[in-house]
């Protein structure tokens, strides 16, 4: 029992290490908003702009749930910049994956990208999850 207390322990630690939180608040960029926020706000913002929901998690990672109608691109994808082409950067992109690690970089990347309204669902899918809010299985 203690091993498997262990192995579960190391394997949690690792994902969350694999896409940890992302450092700091607002990012700074010339133009547009580039912003981590909570599951609450995340929720709010895209009730009141709407736009674009982007889980950037793998395939695998899916099975757990996803955000109805979020468009699924995964980070790891060598596709990845070119599907995010693909885009409208004049819409607000609401980004997320596991924990917020990859979405904080993806929303890095958009910022830079020239997309003018980026936010990133600090602690990813499972903070959405856990605030009760709609989840697609």
């Amino acid at each position: 029992m203690r091993v498997l207390q262990i192995l579960l322990i190391s394997l949690v630690s690792v994902q969350l290490m694999a896409c940890g939180p992302v450092e700091g608040n607002k990012d700074a960029q010339s133009e547009g908003i580039a912003q981590n926020v909570s599951a609450t706000e995340f929720h709010q913002l895209f009730t009141e702009k709407g736009g674009q929901m982007l889980d950037v998690r793998t395939a695998g990672e899916l099975e757990s749930g996803y955000i109805p109608n979020a468009i699924h691109m995964d980070f790891y994808s060598n596709k990845f910049n070119e599907k995010l082409e693909e885009l409208d950067k004049s819409k607000p992109v609401f980004v997320y994956c596991a924990a917020g690690g990859r979405s904080g970089k993806a929303m890095r990347k958009m910022s830079n990208m020239g997309f003018t309204e980026v936010y990133n669902l600090s602690g990813g899918f499972p903070t959405w999850e856990a605030a009760g809010y709609e989840v697609q299985k």
